[in-house]
């Protein structure tokens, strides 16, 4: 799928325990799960608290990723932001809308539903930055993933991303899908009733190169 435009996920689940996911990734990998996988980006929906993954206790959702250079972790040390103000996951079907957007509005930086973490400054500074190299992130071409669960108009989780520059993308594209797990000792079923996938083209805001006295050429 083309995905370095804007894209358009809905989906229906019933997801009565454990983790579900929907995944955005480069390899066309069979394996179960996103955890291990270089080169991904994960939209977890939770309702199980795993405490040594420092997560918010039970009922919550989550982007999950190590960019192109890392293997991906279900681990809250590497959230680019979640949230457990949402509705019961496990209470019969749950509409959700996802939607990447590659402009950033500066309008949803006073939403409640806007957030970042300390390793979404991790893309904005890594790489050689101290020195005035670049890094991954830069405000040419970063935007906003919108993530909405059963109130499909208002956003329930919305994060910064330039997805372009976290995954090396294959000429814009990827594979996307969905994964799902209960752990060891428990058994559920996760039904999808309905998905439906689009994408459009956008042309990327310019924004020209700043350089800044002492510390190199940054963007």
């Amino acid at each position: 799928m083309g995905i370095v435009q804007l894209f358009h996920l809905f989906f229906n689940i019933i997801l009565l325990f454990g983790r579900f996911s929907f995944v955005v990734q480069v390899k066309d990998d069979k394996t179960n799960g996103y955890d291990g996988i270089r080169n991904n980006l994960a939209v977890k929906f939770d309702t199980y608290y795993n405490h040594e993954q420092h997560e918010p206790f039970e009922n919550h959702i989550s982007v999950q990723t190590r960019g192109w250079s890392g293997p991906n972790s279900a681990d809250h040390n590497f959230s680019l932001g979640y949230t457990n103000t949402i509705p019961d996951l496990t209470d019969g079907e749950i509409d959700v809308r996802i939607k990447y957007v590659p402009r950033f509005d500066v309008d949803e930086i006073t939403k409640e539903s806007f957030t970042v973490t300390s390793h979404t400054m991790h893309f904005f500074e890594n790489s050689d930055y101290p020195h005035g190299g670049m890094a991954d992130w830069s405000i040419a071409g970063l935007g906003l993933l919108y993530i909405y669960v059963e109130n499909l108009k208002d956003a329930t989780l919305v994060i910064p991303l330039n997805l372009d520059a976290t995954l090396k993308l294959n000429h814009g594209r990827a594979w996307v899908g969905f994964t799902a797990s209960t752990g060891i000792d428990t058994f559920q079923v996760h039904d999808i009733l309905q998905w439906k996938f689009s994408s459009l083209r956008m042309d990327i805001d310019h924004y020209p190169p700043l350089i800044v006295n002492g510390n190199g050429g940054h963007v």
